[in-house]
């Protein structure tokens, strides 16, 4: 059957009718038309699994009989039967088609079938959320993986696009993860119309890109748009990428691959507008070497060279990695510790000499996130009360005691992190239970027990240890978290216009690939050695 051609003028859309079934017994007729979407009649949508193309049944349209699959012939016929000419359709094993989340999401009114059963959408809506509840409260495992999860993220589809409320392109990304495509493209462009800025990414989609093509001109969109880089370190496919792509360019196609922990990220910083002088007052609050970054002298945007996708930026190349933990992931009963034994002897300690040795590592540690009122004034005491119950494995799951077991010979500033404790107690000649007693003394400061401020600091701990990131140390003796991929040699740098420090890969034929993102706590006068102060346009590949 051949169709006519729709008139974009009229922006027409196809609408099949169905005709009743005068005899009852009768195969399925209807009348295809063409309808325009300036003055549109009442319709409704029917969302359909195509099925095994080999299993075939006639139906007839506009009077010519035309074979399709026995999926949607029989859904018709259910529908007929129930006397429906148009109905919105939603066989259930197929929820993870990625165009029912736009189906779903801009329908007024949704009947869900499942063979000769119908359900209205308010009554799906309230099952997925008594399951959700059952399942967050654990009552049983058969709830685990009944895809109760996914349903929900549909629901919030729906909910969104109902009370008008503005969903990012991130954000619907983050949430229809697990989607089904027969192509890969439409896991982009199915969610181009239920987000306000559609446009920051894919101006105009185009099914003759290739993947790579999409993705590339998705990156640079974002950049020229928002003029932030932190998309690069945080989502680009990395040094040990799959794929054909550049090692800065997301695989924006493959969600699943994508950490949802980076994108979450990726959607704070995007989240509050971008202007010159609150740049300027977000990066002096989160690091003073990341102030270096001269977001306020009319920076120039990253440069591709046509058809290609090597990446020329500017950067400040600051440090290196040494030292290397396991992740949390990797650590086992047996751990491995080939990361720790290609750590080298470095003995810098560039860490001002008022600040507690231990509590450098603590800061560290916790990246600064919880850390109680008052630290600077009882930081010792409360330092050693859970850097020890740290080193005792007090306190922690067995999977982050495994964690701890294979980091806490580390060697930071010339020795290891239980070396140093110990080493440091003894020169003070004060017992484990001398520490507590000089905290607990001043406890009513912080408005805390020790108790409890050892527990809000292990559940921050266990927050960290879940991003799934290496504890590292820099050949300038520095500490710090970084990316799961890093190894030794690794260049920690700075970017332009880029709230998160970056690893680099340095290539034996030139220039970098993208590692991932890092972390090194803040001190004074970081970044001041003349060395590390010229910014420097590298080539990443």
């Amino acid at each position: 059957m051949e169709y006519s051609p729709l008139n974009p003028d009229l922006n027409e859309i196809r609408l099949l009718t169905l005709l009743p079934d005068d005899d009852g017994n009768s195969s399925v007729g209807c009348i295809l038309d063409h309808v325009s979407l300036i003055n549109p009649p009442e319709f409704a949508a029917l969302s359909y699994f195509w099925g095994d193309q080999a299993i075939t049944k006639p139906i007839a349209i506009n009077g010519i009989t035309v074979p399709v699959t026995a999926n949607l012939e029989s859904a018709l016929q259910h529908l007929r039967a129930k006397g429906y000419s148009r109905l919105w359709f939603f066989e259930r094993p197929y929820w993870r088609r990625v165009w029912v989340i736009q189906e779903l999401a801009l329908a007024r009114r949704i009947v869900v079938h499942c063979g000769e059963s119908n359900a209205d959408w308010s009554r799906i809506s309230k099952l997925v959320a008594l399951y959700g509840e059952i399942r967050r409260q654990k009552l049983g495992p058969e709830f685990s993986t009944c895809g109760i999860g996914y349903m929900e993220k549909l629901l919030s589809f729906h909910e969104h696009a109902s009370n008008f409320r503005p969903l990012s392109f991130l954000e619907a990304l983050l949430r229809s993860s697990g989607s089904l495509s027969t192509d890969s493209r439409d896991k982009v462009f199915a969610l181009l119309g239920l987000v306000h800025d559609s446009r920051l990414y894919i101006p105009v989609p185009n099914y003759r890109q290739s993947v790579e093509d999409i993705c590339l001109s998705m990156t640079l969109s974002a950049i020229a748009t928002t003029s932030r880089l932190e998309i690069i370190p945080l989502l680009g496919s990395g040094c040990d990428s799959k794929t054909r792509l550049a090692s800065w360019i997301p695989n924006w196609i493959g969600v699943e691959q994508l950490s949802k922990r980076h994108i979450g990220q990726l959607i704070e910083y995007l989240r509050t507008p971008q202007n010159e002088e609150n740049s300027k007052s977000r990066l002096n609050s989160k690091h003073s070497l990341l102030s270096t970054t001269p977001v306020d002298s009319g920076w120039s945007l990253p440069k591709v060279a046509t058809g290609g996708t090597t990446l020329s930026i500017k950067a400040l190349l600051i440090d290196a990695v040494d030292g290397l933990t396991l992740t949390i992931s990797e650590a086992g009963d047996d751990p491995c510790l080939e990361h720790l034994r290609s750590q080298s002897s470095y003995s810098n300690n560039p860490y001002p000499s008022n600040i507690y040795p231990v509590s450098n590592f603590l800061r560290t540690l916790l990246q600064d996130a919880t850390l109680p009122n008052n630290f600077a004034l009882l930081g010792e005491p409360l330092s050693f009360l859970f850097t020890k119950s740290l080193l005792l494995a007090k306190k922690l799951r067995e999977h982050e005691q495994n964690w701890l077991l294979a980091s806490r010979n580390l060697v930071v500033n010339g020795s290891s992190l239980l070396e140093t404790t110990l080493r440091y107690e003894q020169s003070y000649g004060r017992s484990f239970r001398g520490y507590r007693d000089g905290y607990s003394s001043h406890s009513s400061l912080l408005g805390t027990s020790s108790c409890q401020a050892e527990d809000d600091m292990f559940q921050a701990l266990q927050s960290q240890l879940s991003k799934n990131m290496r504890f590292m140390t820099t050949r300038r003796g520095y500490m710090g978290w970084v990316h799961t991929r890093a190894c030794q040699g690794d260049v920690i740098a700075v970017f332009e216009n880029c709230e998160v420090l970056v690893a680099l890969r340095p290539r034996s034929e030139g220039g970098y690939l993208i590692v991932g993102d890092a972390y090194i706590e803040d001190v004074p006068n970081f970044g001041q050695p003349a060395s590390f102060q010229s910014w420097t346009e590298i080539e990443i590949y």
